[in-house]
């Protein structure tokens, strides 16, 4: 059966740096695809059909694309990449507000940002983003029903992370790369992990918590908690991500620290 990776590039997730890898891997056998609409999102059965008619191709990439994996005459290595929500809002408005528009500095405060994003409640890149993209369960739809309980979007959103042989964090980027070489080279041996890091607009090497207090302090208390609360889906799926991501960490420096030792 055709064996197909399909990345799942969530917006300020990583996604250029997962993408360059793909596109020194593969070259011309790696397609990327958005609609022309950046609001747009994409159904697993439209994903499907992409596939189907692309059978030259050997990875896909898209910001618009949602669970449940594609079927068809194919098997799909997915590749999903979460990222710690609050730090994820300042890469957001760095990028959408600074970058994206070739600016010295950005077109408005980080308060500015935020407001103009909840101006559309849970459509918009800021507010439970993550888990929201891969509540999907239906194969025809583009969103979860938002209609239901939240902890119920909550459950889909981590069945999906579950189902997964393996997935990636930004903040453990290193160790992501070691556990996706581990997954896809067996299958794709062509497959180069060098180091890319593409498109950062953050330091990494500061701590989660002082990211997390730079936020506070530049846009007060009170928004800071609204924030928090309008995250609070993804601080969930985030903390339900790490801690099944350090189970797979751990398999892996055991699964290393086995063969130093020759044991097999």
């Amino acid at each position: 059966m055709r064996k197909v990776i399909v990345h799942y590039h969530l917006f300020k997730n990583a996604g250029s740096s997962i993408d360059a890898l793909l596109a020194e891997s593969f070259g011309e056998k790696w397609l990327p695809f958005d609609p022309d609409e950046k609001s747009a999102v994409l159904s697993a059965n439209y994903l499907a059909q992409v596939i189907e008619s692309n059978p030259d191709k050997i990875a896909f990439s898209s910001h618009c694309i949602v669970p449940p994996l594609p079927k068809g005459d194919f098997e799909v290595f997915p590749i999903v990449v979460l990222r710690d929500p609050i730090s994820r809002v300042m890469s957001a408005y760095l990028f959408e507000w600074q970058k994206q528009i070739n600016a010295d500095k950005p077109r408005g405060t980080l308060s500015d940002y935020i407001q103009d994003k909840f101006d559309n409640p849970r459509a918009n890149a800021i507010e439970d983003f993550q888990t929201i993209r891969l509540a999907v369960t239906d194969a025809d739809k583009r969103t979860p029903f938002l209609n239901r309980h939240d902890e119920l979007i909550l459950n889909d959103a981590k069945r999906f992370i579950a189902s997964l042989p393996t997935f990636s964090l930004v903040e453990d980027f290193e160790t992501s790369m070691t556990l996706l070489e581990n997954y896809l080279k067996p299958h794709f041996p062509g497959m180069f992990f060098s180091n890319q890091v593409r498109n950062t607009t953050q330091d990494t090497s500061v701590p989660m918590h002082e990211r997390h207090e730079k936020i506070r302090d530049l846009i007060g208390t009170d928004s800071y908690e609204e924030l928090i609360r309008r995250n609070q889906l993804d601080i969930k799926l985030y903390a339900y991500a790490q801690g099944r991501f350090q189970v797979l960490r751990d398999f892996v420096n055991k699964r290393a620290y086995d063969l130093s030792n020759g044991c097999t």
